[in-house]
């Protein structure tokens, strides 16, 4: 990857059209200039000593010309070269060390994130010429970069279980593929990243932007397969969620087609019927309003049941999960506001005329909420309600039921 970024440096071969009027803080001779000390850090035979004063000049660019997308650009790949020279002469580095190191990781996405945000028009100016290339290439080192400094317990916040927001554009999605294709192995920071990816993604009109569903699916699937994701609760949201995106992939074409191999299906197929995962209520359910739930028209259809299921899950918070560690009052009291409010649904199905019907459609919305079936994104990895709390509830619903014939 470090010599695909030094060939499109030093041989410049796209032919590129001239440049439209630049309107950066700094012109073309800075533009060369940086690029060529870039060009002087990644040439075979360059010394450290050497490499980090043409770092010293690019990062002064960099400060000079803030508003110069290509300089920070530069500027990130020389962020990086320095780290792998680092890394290269000290593999076991110290914590102390490896917090510097990451002082790279940092600079570099800064560099990388301002110049996804002005994305200039493509650069030529004698032999220097700065077009697709440059930008994939240094994207792609930042975000491998990235992951081995999380490997190392240094997780950047672009790969943490809670990142910033994102845009499904050029950068986003080239960092994407080199994530996915990481050491050719599943870990948290990627999915991490391919979650937030495939979450903007996702509605994308344009099916080249689903690249991000297979990718976050294949990744989902290893996890599985591997044991890093062993919680059954997780396992269905994971292969669920591994087979909504690969569904959305691929378009009502069957496997194999395109990047999703037959061998993709045959492990994601084979793991859902291990873990006897669900495969109902998926994105073609609506949500409907609560005040329609329980109208003749609605009452037993799998709508209502998944509504109702949504709403069951926007109750259920991490709090009431019991994953927060409150004490046990607070989660006793919790809870039971959350039985009360099912109770409240019951007594609104009672008052519709539609006590047997309505109640039906909550008892089958509450086991497919325990299931994992029916879950919102906040609440998919929570645990499910406790055992005795589903069975006091279901208990009580069945015998209005009876009562109801």
């Amino acid at each position: 990857m470090i010599r695909k970024l030094r060939y499109m440096l030093l041989a410049g071969i796209a032919a590129l059209a001239a440049p439209a009027a630049m309107a950066e803080s700094c012109g073309p001779e800075e533009i060369t200039t940086a690029t060529l000390d870039l060009r002087k850090m990644l040439t075979i035979g360059t010394s450290d000593g050497q490499a980090q004063a043409a770092a010293s000049r690019i990062d002064a660019q960099a400060r000079a010309c803030p508003e110069t997308a290509w300089i920070r650009l530069i500027a990130a790949g020389a962020e990086i070269n320095m780290l792998d020279r680092q890394e290269g002469a000290d593999p076991q580095a110290s914590t102390s060390l490896l917090a510097q190191r990451f002082g790279h990781v940092e600079r570099a996405f800064a560099h990388l994130e301002y110049f996804r945000l002005n994305k200039p028009e493509d650069f030529r100016h004698g032999a220097v010429r700065l077009s697709y290339d440059a930008w994939a290439d240094v994207a792609e080192m930042v975000m491998q970069a990235m992951l081995r400094l999380a490997d190392k317990g240094h997780v950047h916040p672009l790969v943490s279980e809670t990142p910033p927001p994102l845009a499904c554009d050029f950068v986003v999605k080239r960092m994407a593929t080199t994530a996915s294709g990481y050491r050719y192995n599943a870990s948290f920071p990627v999915l991490n990243y391919l979650n937030a990816v495939a979450d903007v993604c996702r509605a994308s009109k344009e099916r080249l932007d689903w690249n991000v569903l297979d990718q976050r699916a294949e990744q989902l699937v290893t996890l599985v397969k591997d044991g890093h994701i062993s919680d059954p609760q997780r396992i269905r949201w994971a292969l669920r969620e591994a087979y909504r995106d690969s569904r959305q992939f691929l378009d009502g074409r069957p496997a194999p087609y395109s990047f999703w191999a037959q061998s993709d299906e045959t492990a994601l197929m084979d793991l859902i019927a291990q873990h006897k995962v669900s495969l109902k209520f998926f994105d073609e359910n609506t949500e409907i309003p609560r005040a329609d739930w329980f109208t003749p028209e609605n009452v037993s259809s799998e709508d209502t049941v998944y509504s109702v299921g949504l709403a069951i899950s926007r109750l259920w918070t991490p709090l009431a999960a019991g994953v927060t560690g409150a004490e046990l009052a607070e989660v006793t009291q919790v809870r039971g506001a959350v039985m009360t409010s099912i109770r409240e649904f019951g007594a609104e199905a009672d008052a519709a005329g539609q006590t047997a019907a309505g109640r039906r459609a909550i008892l089958e919305a509450m086991s497919a909420f325990q299931q994992g079936d029916i879950r919102t994104p906040e609440a998919a990895t929570l645990p499910a309600m406790p055992d005795w709390m589903f069975k006091v509830i279901e208990g009580t619903f069945q015998k209005r039921i009876d009562e109801a014939g």
